[in-house]
């Protein structure tokens, strides 16, 4: 399917609480002293590899090399109160008051920011998640499944699917649900996983495999 078998995407913001009291703007401050930091596992989340990735692709194209991205990532990580196995886990933790910084899929901080008591910040160098969709053979075998699973895959890329992806926060690839939706997508510059890491199987086997850079920055052997 089209746009490497995703229909949307999204970015990684951040969710702050009313006034951004702690005042972050990017990651840098993210590992300013006080400043508490909301994520789930990269190990256990596919979400938080996502925001994972982000952070390193901010650090690695400020300091230029590696030793000071697994320093910056490593600091990072220190300053997260805990790591959840999900994501709602993490989210569920800051809506309870924990924290001070949550790092969120941009669809998701868009649904908390209907409520006065968060904002979104959205950092200056981010990654765009792509969350892929696909048929699964052994669950598809009853030819009127199949029909059906293929018809609602290709609908998410009808100008109709578009829009009720739009609607929901989520960044359509259509140009003209993306024109008539500026204004809940600003534009902020990412990269995209082929541009900084190659693909997400080399991506996995440097950072999340067991004994990976995530292992390595958290002192795990």
């Amino acid at each position: 399917l089209p746009n490497n078998s995703a229909p949307y995407t999204s970015i990684i913001v951040f969710v702050v609480r009313r006034d951004n009291p702690k005042r972050v703007a990017d990651w840098s401050d993210l590992i300013r002293d006080g400043v508490a930091v909301v994520a789930a596992d990269p190990k256990t989340s596919g979400g938080a590899r996502w925001s994972y990735l982000a952070a390193w692709a901010y650090a690695r194209r400020s300091s230029g090399n590696d030793a000071a991205t697994r320093a910056f990532m490593q600091r990072l990580y220190a300053h997260t109160t805990s790591l959840d196995v999900s994501v709602r886990g993490s989210r569920e933790r800051f809506v309870s008051g924990e924290g001070d910084v949550l790092l969120s899929w941009e669809n998701e901080a868009q649904v908390l920011s209907q409520s006065s008591e968060y904002e979104i910040v959205r950092p200056s160098l981010t990654i765009r998640a792509e969350p892929a969709i696909a048929l699964i053979d052994a669950h598809t075998q009853n030819p009127d499944v199949r029909s059906g699973a293929e018809a609602y895959l290709r609908f998410l890329y009808t100008l109709e699917g578009q829009t009720i992806i739009a609607r929901n926060y989520y960044r359509p690839f259509d140009a003209s649900v993306i024109a008539s939706n500026a204004s809940r997508f600003p534009g902020v510059p990412f990269v995209t996983i082929g541009d900084a890491f190659l693909s997400w199987q080399d991506a996995y086997a440097v950072h999340f495999r067991d004994g990976g850079v995530f292992d390595q920055i958290r002192g795990k052997p």
